[in-house]
C-alpha cells in the first residue's frame, strides 16, 4: 500500500512538472491549494466520519492517517480550550496558516 501512494505522489509530480514546463513554483502553488483543499474537507469530516459510505471511509481513512502524523508532529503546539470538555486543535490551524503564507508569499 505504501508504494502505491508514492508511486501514485511521483506520478503526480511529475505530471505537475510535465503541466507546467518545469515551473515549479506553479506546481508547488497547486499542490499546497489541494493540500488545503483536503485539510478543510477533512476537518469538516471528522465528526461525522462514522456516517460515511464505505468506499468513502477508505478515502478518509488515507487522508486521516495523514493529518493524524502530522498533529502529531505538530503536538507541541498547545490546544485551546473553548469550553467544557471542548478543545480547538490549533495544528491544524497552523497547517493552513502556513500553506496559505506558501500561497501568497510565491
Amino acid at each position: 500500500m505504501k508504494k502505491s501512494i508514492a508511486l501514485l505522489i511521483g506520478i503526480a509530480l511529475l505530471l505537475l512538472g510535465t503541466l507546467t514546463r518545469g515551473n515549479w513554483i506553479i506546481g508547488l502553488k497547486l499542490l499546497c491549494a489541494i493540500f488545503l483543499i483536503v485539510l478543510v474537507i477533512y476537518w469538516k469530516i471528522v465528526p461525522f466520519k462514522q456516517l460515511l459510505f464505505p468506499k468513502y471511509q477508505k478515502a478518509f481513512g488515507v487522508a486521516e492517517r495523514i493529518f493524524i502524523r502530522l498533529q502529531n508532529i505538530l503536538g507541541f503546539i498547545p490546544k485551546i480550550q473553548i469550553g467544557q470538555r471542548l478543545q480547538l486543535d490549533t495544528s491544524l490551524i497552523v497547517c493552513i496558516i502556513f500553506t496559505l503564507v506558501i500561497l501568497v508569499v510565491l
